[in-house]
This record gives C-alpha cells, sequence and structure tokens, in this order.
C-alpha cells in the first residue's frame, strides 16, 4: 500500500516525523513529485494519524447511508440538501460532476449524522471534495474526515475548528498575525484601502485558500496540512498576503489600480487565480516566514475567545454569495448548487429519518421541507404514521385514540381541491383531557413551538409561526407577564373535545375540523398571524395524515 520510492512513507515508518515533514513540505527533495505520491502519502498519514484505533468507519459508514437515504444507490441523493454544520454560501467542488458532488453531500450529511455535538464546520465540504478528487475512495474519504474532526488528542494536531464561535476566532486569527509577520502589507493594505475593507478581506481569509486559488496549489497545501494541522493554513494566507502586497504596491500597476477600483476582495480572488509561481513556490514562501509557530496561534486564540466572551469580536460585513460575486474566471467556480439554509445551522438538515414514510400526500421533498423546520431535539426522531383518514377512517374518537399518544405531531390535510397545509403540535392531543387549578378541562393547550404550514403551487413552503415567539426570549419576565396577560388571544394553540378540532385562535381559527373529519374551515388568527391556509375558507376533507414521534403512552 505504501508504493515505491515513497520518501515521505519511508521516514515515517522509520519514526523520522522532522524529515518527513520536510520532504512533504518540499524543503527536501525526495526524487519524485508530490502529484505522483499524493495518494500514497494521504494515506499513509491516515493509517499515522488512526494508529491503534480498533473503531472501523467502513461499516458504520454504509449504516449511516442506508439510515439517512433509505438506500445507498447515489442517484437518490440530492447534493442541494447539506447539514447545518456546512456553510452553504461556501461549497467549492473543483471540477466534480454531479455524481461529485453528490458524493460529498452524502459524505458530509453521514459526518453529520454521526456527529451531532459539532455543530459548524465551514471548511469541510470544501476538504471532502479536495480529497475526492484526489480518487480516494468513499469510506476512506469518510475516514479522513472522520479523523481530521476528531484526530488523537495525543498527537497534539488540530484541523477544523467545530463551532460557530470557533471559526469566528480562526477567521479574526489572521491579521493580528499578519500585523506581526507581514506588518508592511497589513499597513499598506489598511492605509490605501481603509480599515474597514481591510479587515473585512482578513476576516474572510480561510477562503482565500480554498475558493481563490486552483486546486493544484490547494491540493498541495493540503498535503501538507493534513499532516502538520491547521497552522499551514495560516502560513499559506500570510504567504498569498505577501505575495498579493508585492503585486499591488505599484500605485501605477495594473493590480493597484484594479483593487481601487473593484474592491480588495474581487481583485485578491482574480490574483489568486492567476499565480504566476508553482505551488512549489507558493510553500517555500509560506514556510520561510520565520518564527512562526503552533504556539502564536495558540496564544492568539486564547486571546481571541476571551475577546469574543467580552462580546469584543465583531464581524465587518459578513458576504455571501447573495451579495458579492465569489468566483472568477480560472478559480473554482463551479460550486455546488446548495439550498441555502441560515447559518449555522444545528442540525443536519439532510439526514432525518423519515425515508420508511409512506405518504399518501406529501413527496418526500414536501416532507424533507417540513422536516427542516422541526425543534433540533425532534428532527432526528424517527417517526409514525399515527393516523390516516383513508386507512383508519373519519371517526373523531379514533383520530384521538391513536394521536393521544404521540408528543408532539404533524397533523396534514388535503383538500378535495388538492390543497395541502397542516401543523406541527407541540404537545399531546391527550392534553384535552388534563384539568387546570380550577378543576375545569383545558380548553387550549400546547406551546410556542407549535407552527402552521401549507404548500403553495409549484410545492414551495410557507410557514406561519407563533406571532411571539421572538418575544418569549426576553430577558424582562415582568414586562413578558403583562403581553402574555393582555394577549392571550395569541396563545391558543392547540384545542379538541368530542365535536372539533382545532389549531390556532383570537379572531378566526387556522385550522377547524368537524367532528366527522370531513369538513374544516381556515381563518387569519391571532396566534400566528397567518394567511389562509388554503383558497376558501370553507374546505372539504379529501385525506388527513397525522405523524407521531414520542411514544408517551408507558
Amino acid at each position: 500500500m505504501m508504493g515505491e520510492g515513497s520518501v515521505f512513507c519511508r521516514l515515517l515508518d522509520e519514526g523520522k516525523w522532522k524529515e518527513a515533514k520536510l520532504i512533504m513540505r518540499g524543503t527536501t527533495e525526495s526524487g519524485a513529485s508530490p502529484e505522483q505520491q499524493r495518494e500514497v502519502n494521504w494515506r499513509r498519514i491516515l493509517e499515522v494519524r488512526t494508529a491503534g484505533s480498533q473503531f472501523s468507519s467502513f461499516s458504520l459508514y454504509w449504516d449511516t447511508v442506508q439510515t439517512c437515504y433509505g438506500t445507498t444507490t447515489l442517484s437518490n441523493v440530492s447534493s442541494s440538501r447539506l447539514p447545518g454544520c456546512v456553510d452553504t454560501n461556501h461549497c467549492p467542488s473543483y471540477g466534480l460532476d454531479q455524481t461529485g458532488k453528490a458524493t460529498v453531500g452524502r459524505l458530509v450529511t453521514v459526518l453529520a449524522y454521526n456527529s451531532p455535538d459539532v455543530p459548524y464546520i465551514p471548511l469541510l465540504y470544501s476538504i471532502t471534495s479536495v480529497l475526492l478528487k484526489q480518487n480516494i475512495c468513499e469510506e476512506d474519504c469518510y475516514s479522513f474526515i472522520t479523523m481530521l474532526v476528531a484526530p488523537p488528542s495525543s498527537q497534539n494536531i488540530s484541523y477544523f475548528t467545530q463551532s460557530k464561535s470557533g471559526w469566528d476566532i480562526l477567521c479574526f486569527a489572521l491579521k493580528p498575525l499578519a500585523q506581526k509577520y507581514v506588518k508592511g502589507s497589513t499597513s499598506f493594505l489598511e492605509s490605501e484601502f481603509g480599515q474597514e475593507a481591510s479587515d473585512e478581506f482578513f476576516q474572510s481569509w480561510p477562503w482565500w485558500i480554498f475558493e481563490n486559488m486552483e486546486l493544484k496549489f490547494v491540493s498541495r497545501v493540503m498535503d501538507c496540512y493534513l499532516y502538520e494541522g491547521h497552522k499551514v493554513l495560516f502560513r499559506t494566507a500570510l504567504a498569498l498576503l505577501k505575495l498579493f502586497h508585492k503585486a499591488v504596491q505599484d500605485k501605477k500597476g495594473d493590480w493597484y489600480n484594479s483593487t481601487k477600483k473593484d474592491g480588495i476582495h474581487k481583485t485578491f480572488a482574480s490574483y489568486c487565480t492567476k499565480l504566476n509561481i508553482s505551488p512549489e513556490d507558493l510553500l517555500k514562501t509560506a514556510f520561510k516566514i520565520p518564527r512562526f509557530s503552533r504556539s502564536d496561534i495558540q496564544k492568539l486564540a486564547v486571546k481571541l475567545e476571551m475577546e469574543a466572551k467580552a462580546n469584543k469580536l465583531h464581524r465587518v460585513g459578513r458576504r455571501t454569495k447573495s451579495n458579492e460575486e465569489l468566483s472568477v474566471d480560472g478559480g473554482p467556480d463551479d460550486r455546488a448548487n446548495t439550498q441555502s439554509f441560515s447559518t449555522p445551522q444545528h442540525r443536519p438538515s439532510g439526514t432525518y429519518p423519515i425515508h420508511h414514510l409512506v405518504s399518501e400526500l406529501l413527496s418526500k421533498d414536501q416532507l424533507m421541507s417540513i422536516w427542516d423546520e422541526l425543534p433540533e431535539r425532534i428532527a432526528s426522531v424517527k417517526p409514525t404514521l399515527a393516523y390516516s383518514s383513508n386507512e383508519h377512517g373519519v371517526s373523531l374518537t379514533t383520530f384521538f385514540n391513536r394521536v393521544d399518544k404521540y408528543e408532539p405531531t404533524i397533523m396534514v390535510i388535503r383538500t378535495t381541491n388538492k390543497e395541502v397545509f397542516g401543523a406541527y403540535c407541540s404537545t399531546s392531543w391527550g392534553q384535552r383531557n388534563q384539568k387546570n387549578d380550577k378543576g375545569m378541562r383545558m380548553r387550549y393547550f400546547g406551546t410556542g413551538e407549535t407552527f402552521l404550514f401549507k404548500f403553495k403551487e409549484g410545492s414551495s413552503f410557507a410557514k406561519y409561526e407563533w406571532v411571539k415567539k421572538e418575544e418569549s426570549d426576553s430577558d424582562d419576565d415582568d414586562e413578558n407577564q403583562k403581553k402574555v396577560t393582555k394577549d392571550r388571544a395569541k396563545e391558543l394553540f392547540m384545542s379538541g373535545d368530542n365535536t372539533m378540532v382545532t389549531i390556532g385562535g383570537g379572531g378566526g381559527t387556522a385550522i377547524y375540523l368537524d367532528e366527522n373529519l370531513r369538513f374544516g374551515q381556515t381563518e387569519k388568527c391571532e396566534t400566528f398571524e397567518n394567511d389562509l391556509l388554503c383558497s376558501d375558507r370553507d374546505f372539504t376533507v379529501n385525506i388527513i395524515e397525522v405523524f407521531g414521534f414520542n411514544d408517551i403512552s408507558w
């Protein structure tokens, strides 16, 4: 497996770690180009980093694929649905075709499913794409990214930040280092193009490497990154900054004029795609920066973490693809066409255990749209079709007998006009039988997690949340209590008895179903401030389905 002539692998086998590092950096001649030995060297690094582990990720990977997607057939995987740990604004795929992009999507989704405690890894998609471009098989790619997320603690190496705060600290860390190691470059950019533009530019520095450079440069950086950790990324960014400064400092030159005209971001991205040096020369520049060490990064990270806790770190004009064109000619502009969720998402959007569900009402994409909106703790719970009017009949008694034992539930209704809408009901329908402090049966129950939804033409999804959801997060308890007392009509979530089922109230009822589950009404209500959920106020039911989650009957 090691391959003939791999000097790097031989040095690792002999325990000559420093010599192996110099070979990988290109500081010492190895007799072969990095491209020729890349796959062999990367696999050997993986072996070294996972030495002694009895854990096999092969079976876990395919078992999780089956759980997440209901099949191992790649054609059923949508590359546009990515887990919340990925920043969908930054998904370079380096020329991968649709199958490759779908494979990357599957890899990061499975990782997110098996690592729910890791909420945010923006570089995950990029690095997974690079691994796949090196013809590393899917299972081994999964072993790589698993190792990168959780490297052995005994080896004192770090690859990824794994939280939103960690990512912010990483993004803020480069400028202080640049002020120390390439001070002239930093001062020049600030003086010529303004501090705010400079700050914004620095805060996006990881994407200088993974989005602005061509694959041959990224792969060469990855050679060292896999062996040495994320300090290589800092060195590479400083090298790019130093080279860009050389190009832009001529005030009569094209790069300077372009920066004045188009701004630092766009000009720098163009510069990186047109680097007139080799990947080897880029690394030589990076590793010639003197007295730069891992401890510098660690000390700075501690300082920035303290500043973050004191709320002293502030992003400047965070960019997305929607407000600035990130790709330039010659760069990795074939980004995956990803569905854009808010960033960060704290749950994997494409890993819901719903592929076993058979619904007469909803397509898989419609099910996904609903599951995207569920609370994090519920989204990964395997649901059950608790009630179907076609299967179980249209008796309200049967309805309650079947759904009362589940909490929460999702009710979906299709009218005879083929309009589909419903509600996420946060508490059990069995609560209608509970009594309040005065011994009276509770007329309304439920919580502010309840929401309404409908599918408009073309299956576009509309959601109506509790109108006081934002207010509920206020720290002013006295003020909140006044509002609760005054706006009782805005908390009428769920209601039911032996004559009807209703959801939402105050000035109207969002969903009303009669005792035969045949006829209903929809109105605007104060609890959700919703539109009518179907085209007519009065509707006739074609079919009702209720999906249940936790069985609370025990």
